[in-house]
């Protein structure tokens, strides 16, 4: 059965025969899936460390991590940083905030989205620090990002100027840890 390019909405080919309960159904089933504006919401359950500093590094959000995720754009166990915006063409209104490890040590943070694991321009925020001890969070931009293709995913990347100590991501009493949200805005 074909279908159309933008929403994939299934229709009969012109050489089939009629069936209206059948295709108006199939119609029904799919504005109905379509309408959905899919919405991903992680936050990080698990703290990562070792880290290099001033490197770009993918979060991780594992298990528990899913606040929502209504397609099924993200896996807890399997590419755990990554959120596959592509099981939705279109545009995408994707932010996070990076929450690096304490480190007195630490003079500067970095969140950066990604698409596909390349750096979105404009898609960042960054925080000096005076050699702060203590949590602190730097926001990402808020970016829209297009998926063309199924298998488009973004990311957020944390980076930690350190000279010494813990470099990586850090969990302490809510609401004090990294997250991501992603929201389907159209085509």
């Amino acid at each position: 059965m074909p279908t159309t390019t933008n929403m994939a909405f299934r229709y009969p080919a012109l050489s089939a025969a009629p069936n209206v309960p059948l295709d108006v159904g199939n119609l029904a089933a799919d504005v109905d899936a379509a309408w959905t504006i899919p919405k991903v919401f992680l936050v990080q359950q698990t703290a990562q460390t070792g880290w290099t500093t001033a490197t770009n590094t993918p979060i991780t959000f594992g298990s528990g991590s899913e606040v929502i995720d209504n397609l099924a754009c993200h896996d807890e166990s399997t590419n755990t940083s990554r959120v596959v915006i592509g099981k939705r063409l279109g545009w995408w209104q994707i932010s996070g905030i990076y929450v690096p490890a304490s480190n007195g040590a630490t003079t500067y943070v970095r969140a950066l989205v990604a698409k596909n694991g390349t750096v979105i321009p404009g898609g960042w925020g960054g925080q000096v620090l005076a050699s702060a001890t203590g949590f602190v969070g730097v926001s990402s931009a808020v970016t829209l990002v297009q998926a063309t293709l199924a298998t488009d995913y973004i990311e957020l990347l944390g980076q930690q100027f350190a000279s010494t100590g813990t470099i990586g991501t850090a969990i302490s009493t809510t609401p004090v840890s990294s997250s991501l949200t992603a929201i389907w805005q159209g085509f």
